[in-house]
């Protein structure tokens, strides 16, 4: 089968599609969460005091 048609037929497809859309999410995100250094973002250490005297009662 040529390239294009087998590129034709994931367009096509809507399970394929899906696939393809969660992959490109899931590796975005994963890329985002390895490039923020930790406590960059705007209330990350609101957060890690909130969660910290949740767990300490």
């Amino acid at each position: 089968m040529p390239i294009a048609a087998r590129f034709y037929a994931l367009r096509s497809s809507p399970r394929a599609r899906y696939w393809v859309t969660a992959a490109l999410v899931f590796g975005l995100s994963g890329l985002w969460a390895v490039a923020a250094p930790l406590f960059a973002n705007a209330d990350e250490p609101a957060h890690a005091t909130r969660a910290a005297a949740i767990a300490r009662g």
